[in-house]
């Protein structure tokens, strides 16, 4: 199988892991970025989308028969590029949690209730 294609292989299943995110969390969670007083947060799907795209142009650059280039260093960029996406997707993996109490929220291991009325 040519790189180009595997990078290609690679877009696809990342594109249908973006859809499935939709329906499997919809939390919202995403990337916030600061810049001066503004903060931007990018959705999953929007970062999944750009790695598609980055993966898009890979594969497109890859099978340009002008150009010569070895399959080993492209078989290694296609693997450190794959397991990096995988990486930083595992960000967006969150078990489900169940709700925290104001102590185990503020790391508070008494409440004031018990430091004022606790049986001594």
């Amino acid at each position: 199988m040519k790189v180009s294609e595997l990078f290609v292989i690679s877009a696809i299943i990342l594109l249908a892991f973006a859809l499935a995110s939709r329906f499997i969390n919809s939390s919202g969670v995403g990337i916030d970025i600061h810049l001066r007083d503004t903060a931007y947060v990018l959705p999953p799907l929007s970062i999944c989308v750009a790695q598609a795209t980055a993966l898009c142009f890979f594969a497109t650059i890859y099978s340009l028969w002008m150009l010569p280039f070895s399959r080993t260093a492209a078989l290694w960029h296609f693997w450190f590029t794959t397991i990096g996406i995988g990486v930083f997707g595992c960000r967006y993996i969150e078990p489900a949690q169940p709700a925290l109490t104001t102590e185990q929220r503020f790391g508070l291991s008494l409440c004031p209730r018990q430091l004022f009325f606790s049986r001594r």
